[in-house]
């Protein structure tokens, strides 16, 4: 397992309520024991730390559920 992090609030308007809403809606996929920390970065999101196995690629946001290649078939990247 390796730490995974998610970004919210990350577009040019948003409001505070929809992306605690996101971050709510996000970390109730998160079994507990997996959750790290959620917590304010220097930009101003909020970002969601966790353990976990990354199902999409980190590059391209492609799918990875079920490969069995150890990378990314549309960007190459090592998964």
């Amino acid at each position: 397992m390796r730490v995974l992090y998610k970004e919210f609030g990350a577009g040019l308007r948003w409001s505070m309520k929809s992306v605690y809403k996101e971050v709510a809606d996000f970390s109730s996929t998160i079994e507990p024991e997996n959750l790290i920390n959620i917590m304010f970065n220097p930009y101003g999101r909020m970002v969601v730390w966790y353990w976990g196995e990354p199902t999409q690629c980190l590059t391209c946001g492609y799918d990875l559920t079920g490969n069995a290649s150890g990378r990314c078939p549309e960007c190459g990247t090592a998964a």
